[in-house]
């Protein structure tokens, strides 16, 4: 998957995110293909999962200074997708000859996709509106992440 700035919500530190999430797993699934060592997938997963747990608390916090109607509907979205990443981190963990499958990142690519262009858009009309909403999403750190490289 590419980022496709139609996917861009109207909010900057969460569509900087959502590019740079997409960017990470598309190399992520890039280094898979490519045989990284284990010990780097493994780094470079548990830093997607920290990134993207970042990202989720930058949402809520937004939703909550806002009093945005969907903030508990979509908190369940962001915990059901943070448990499904956590088991194929676990999986990653436990066993050095992980492989990825296509299907995992078809599941990931595919939730990013519907998440972010129907349930974050609903969220960033609300938060677009709000100084506060914008505040509370700012104050959270905004780091480019970068893969390591293949040289």
């Amino acid at each position: 998957m590419q980022w496709d700035d139609a996917l861009e919500v109207g909010v900057p530190s969460i569509d900087e995110d959502h590019r740079n999430i997409v960017t990470w797993v598309s190399d992520l699934q890039e280094m898979g293909a490519y045989s990284f060592p284990h010990k780097t997938l493994v780094y470079v997963f548990d830093s997607l999962v920290d990134y993207v747990s970042i990202h989720f608390r930058r949402e809520e916090s937004a939703m909550a200074a806002c009093s945005f109607g969907g903030l508990k509907s979509h908190q369940k979205a962001h915990e059901e997708f943070e448990q499904i990443i956590q088991k194929v981190h676990n999986q990653l963990l436990e066993n050095a000859d992980f492989i990825f499958q296509n299907e995992t990142f078809d599941f990931i690519f595919d939730w990013l996709h519907t998440h972010i262009s129907q349930v974050d858009t609903q969220m960033a009309s609300s938060v677009r509106g709000s100084k506060a909403a914008i505040e509370a999403a700012d104050k959270f750190p905004r780091v480019a992440i970068k893969a390591p490289s293949r040289n």
